[in-house]
């Protein structure tokens, strides 16, 4: 337990010694990665006091300075943007100070992205050029089968399209060009021969996020 005082120590003091540190520290570990790999952060009520070291750092010292950041803290929203943004955070999106509309901001949003994802799935079924949706799934993230591993989450850097690539495809068709073609991709995370940069099979990949 974390009491709301002022300093913050995660760990116990025992006569054994730090009891429970690794406990946090592996909790600490998993936020990061996840705010390292996200493509939304979102703060909400949150004005990143002093007191937090631990937090601040995580938060303002992450690499992923392009991710699309939200802040909701009332009359602080300004002051913690400005932080940010000098920190080197780049997709800063200025939303309402207050929650109510904030959420009612991101609902709007959540229609708009609802429209247009239809609009694209109208678009797919209508049979799009081969060659546009593989290109389309550069950046794209999806999860990959390994044995042992289970699913892990990458990302696709460059496509290797089967030879015979059919010049339209609809989805159906698009999904036998994706498992016969090769990808090179960037895993989160470490996992085969200390690299983490592969190139794979398609007929691995068991999901790929968003439209393409």
């Amino acid at each position: 337990m974390i009491l709301p005082a002022l300093p913050k120590v995660f760990y116990f003091a025992t006569s054994f010694g730090q009891e429970w540190k690794g406990f946090w520290d592996s909790l600490w570990r998993h936020a990061e990665h996840a705010i390292k790999n996200a493509d939304e952060l979102v703060i909400i009520g949150y004005s990143l006091p002093t007191a937090d070291e631990r937090a601040r750092d995580m938060l303002l010292s992450s690499t992923n300075k392009a991710v699309r950041l939200s802040i909701c803290c009332h009359s602080a929203t300004g002051s913690i943007e400005q932080e940010f943004f000098d920190h080197g955070f780049k997709g800063i999106v200025s939303v309402s100070p207050t929650f109510e509309a904030f959420v009612a901001a991101e609902t709007a949003r959540d229609d708009r992205s609802v429209a247009t994802s239809i609009s694209r799935k109208f678009a797919h079924d209508c049979v799009m050029d081969t060659v546009t949706r593989s290109n389309n799934l550069i950046g794209k993230k999806g999860l990959l089968k390994i044995a042992n591993h289970g699913e892990v989450r990458f990302t696709f850097l460059s496509v290797d399209p089967v030879s015979d690539l059919p010049a339209e495809a609809d989805d159906d068709a698009f999904q036998n060009v994706i498992n016969q073609s090769s990808f090179k991709v960037r895993f989160d995370k470490v996992i085969i021969d200390g690299s983490d940069t592969k190139v794979i099979s398609g007929f691995y990949i068991s999901r790929i996020f968003g439209d393409y």
